[in-house]
């Protein structure tokens, strides 16, 4: 009679005797240990395989990631509120940052500073608000209104919501519009921006972008 169990490599089959008067205890034991083992060797493979594919640098998904900051001037004035944008030649990620009210910006890539990928970037500057994330506060407003128990009162206040959240979309794109005029806005695509950068590993990566018309 064979016991058929699962284990990590796939389904294996046990032989389990039966004899009259003889205890099976031993023969279950035995099929459970060599059951542990095998558990326990595929999760230490499985381990081993994360500690060689980080030390492959896979922790950067396989991108060559060095940190990048600088300034972005437009006639030798600090331009706050815009959107720098690293487009690598060969990788395919994209780097970007906003600036602050001194022009300067840091970029990220994957996570918040880690900069952009190593290599020839072709760089773009354009003017763009910071779309504030209202999510939470939105999902909030529609649980409040979820309690509401007359069903007309409920939709009218989902109803609100909904307008409220239309009527912010609009203002973004309408800001948005009025920013770009700031800048010329031949930087805004990479076909016509006319910069570029560098991207080096043991460097500061330091750059600066003085605009004009």
């Amino acid at each position: 009679m064979l016991s058929r169990l699962r284990t990590v490599s796939g389904w294996r089959q046990y032989p389990i005797r039966k004899s009259r008067g003889v205890n099976m205890q031993p023969t279950a034991q035995r099929v459970l240990r060599r059951l542990a083992i095998e558990l326990n060797c595929g999760a230490l493979g499985l381990a081993t395989c994360g500690v060689l594919l980080v030390a492959a640098g896979c922790g950067n998904r396989g991108v060559a990631i060095a940190p990048v900051a600088g300034t972005v001037l437009y006639k030798g004035v600090p331009v706050e509120g815009a959107w720098v944008q690293f487009i690598p030649e060969d990788a395919p990620v994209i780097a970007g940052g906003f600036t602050d009210e001194m022009g300067h910006f840091e970029l990220t890539t994957y996570s918040e500073g880690d900069g952009a990928p190593v290599g020839e970037h072709t760089v773009t500057i354009s003017m763009k608000p910071r779309a504030a994330d209202d999510s939470q506060e939105i999902e909030l407003k529609r649980a409040e209104a979820a309690k509401v128990a007359d069903p007309e009162d409920r939709a009218k206040k989902l109803g609100e919501i909904a307008d409220s959240r239309k009527q912010r979309i609009i203002r973004f794109e309408q800001d948005a519009q009025n920013a770009q005029d700031k800048i010329p806005k031949k930087y805004a695509s990479p076909k016509t921006s006319g910069l570029s950068f560098t991207v080096a590993v043991g460097t500061e990566n330091e750059c600066e972008f003085n605009l004009t018309d």
